[in-house]
């Protein structure tokens, strides 16, 4: 159905899949014709998830604003504290994985998925609300659990016919936990929002997501439920899917032994060359191997199998007589381009240097191919004006993580298995969750 239109059954009603080559189109088109807000929010059920921006006041704008204009502008500055906290985690979370006897012995297994998660929790926090909380198990609990309560409310709530909704939200257990979690950030932020109150207000403002997005509200809307509310859903675009590309990384290193010695390197070239003992903003883009192998593994495995997911709040009528009525959910298989021969030869063949051979060959090509470039034939971070504002960190992040696996640890999968398959749940792909590899600390 490369060329064509098709619907398939949601539970929130059919969702129209387009052909991509409408896509460039329909990215110009405003906001109040063509939605990916109103299209999240009825998808997820936001009014009671706390997907929506509304449920608090919060303003569309301010958490993208946050991303795109001060954190990303300021990853030079933050480099050093996404390492501290790397280095940091992994003690915490993984320790030494060094036995004392025989070679057998030595190797740890490990489940990732588990281990990553806190992992990347904490150095988000770090970013999110400063160095002060980001360890505090309570604020931790809540990020970490935030968007899988979510699911569960949402899948709670499909159950009930849309007009009970509004009558048995509040009595059903998976939104009661949920609105609990809320409760608990309300509590941390408290404390939170007047010291950044403060420190705005003195000309001292600190560097992390928690001050900028009171500093990008507008009047009126710095308040600590609305604050609270910033924090969660911060939550739930970056660590739960920065997570599931993470470990989706890690495993095909695990199972690709011959990548491990180029990639190390790569790294130890690059580091050797920099002026700081840690991995700085101008050094990743030359990890350019490193970037084709996540490029690769998030074509393998992406998140989910549809991208440029919007609504349409008016008729749309298309350069060629289409039209899209006004309602239509709509979106593009994802899926079906990156495994597509036409734009990928050998497309379920896993290649780590694809990406970096597509790269070498111009200019336009150099850009286009990166891992956090955004284009029809890899919208895995979307498309348009929407494309995913927090991708420069969560490629900063993933970078840092991965190298220091590299650095630190031997990695193999265990005697007698393979890559794990995927999980397919609605609309998203994960790692075999149960599934594990083993780790040793290196030695020399």
């Amino acid at each position: 159905y490369r060329d064509t239109f098709f619907k398939v059954r949601q539970p929130y009603g059919d969702v129209l899949i387009l052909p991509i080559k409408y896509v460039d189109e329909l990215k110009a088109l405003p906001r109040t014709m063509l939605s990916f807000d109103a299209a999240v929010d009825e998808r997820f059920l936001g009014e009671y998830t706390l997907f929506s921006h509304s449920f608090s006041g919060l303003h569309p704008n301010t958490v993208p604003r946050s991303l795109n204009y001060n954190l990303t502008r300021s990853l030079n500055g933050l480099m050093k504290d996404i390492h501290e906290e790397t280095e940091r985690a992994f003690q915490d979370v993984i320790g030494s994985c060094e036995g004392k006897f025989y070679e057998w012995f030595k190797w740890t297994e490990v489940n990732m998925w588990q281990k990553l998660f806190p992992i990347i929790s904490i150095i988000s926090g770090r970013m999110f609300i400063g160095k002060e909380l980001c360890h505090n198990p309570e604020y931790l609990r809540c990020i970490v659990e935030f968007t899988s309560e979510s699911f569960q409310a949402k899948a709670a709530l499909f159950k009930w016919r849309p007009w009970l909704r509004p009558l048995v939200y509040k009595f059903l257990p998976e939104v009661q936990k949920l609105f609990k979690t809320y409760e608990t950030m309300m509590k941390i932020m408290a404390s939170v929002v007047p010291a950044r109150l403060a420190a705005i207000e003195a000309g001292d403002p600190s560097e992390d997501m928690a001050t900028w997005n009171i500093m990008n509200s507008p009047s009126g809307k710095s308040s600590v439920k609305i604050q609270a509310h910033t924090q969660l859903i911060l939550s739930k675009a970056a660590i739960y899917s920065t997570t599931l590309t993470g470990s989706h990384i890690l495993y095909e290193l695990a199972a690709r032994p011959e990548y491990l010695g180029p990639l190390r390197d790569e790294v130890d070239s690059v580091m050797s060359t920099d002026t700081v003992p840690w991995l700085s903003k101008t050094s990743i883009p030359k990890l350019k191997l490193l970037d084709s192998f996540c490029k690769e593994s998030q074509r393998m495995n992406p998140l989910g199998a549809t991208s440029f997911t919007r609504k349409a709040l008016q008729d749309i009528v298309l350069h060629d007589g289409v039209t899209i009525p006004a309602g239509t959910h709509l979106t593009c298989s994802l899926i079906g381009t990156l495994r597509d021969p036409e734009i990928y030869p050998n497309p379920d063949v896993f290649d780590g240097y694809r990406h970096l051979n597509l790269r070498s060959q111009s200019l336009e090509q150099e850009s286009r191919h990166q891992f956090v470039s955004p284009s029809l034939d890899d919208m895995n971070f979307g498309y348009g004006p929407n494309a995913c504002p927090g991708r420069f960190f969560v490629n900063n992040v993933l970078k840092v993580v991965v190298t220091y696996v590299l650095q630190h640890y031997d990695l193999k999968m265990p005697e007698k298995k393979i890559m794990p398959g995927n999980i397919i749940m609605p609309n998203i792909f994960g790692p075999d969750m149960s599934q594990t590899f083993v780790l040793r600390t290196r030695r020399g």
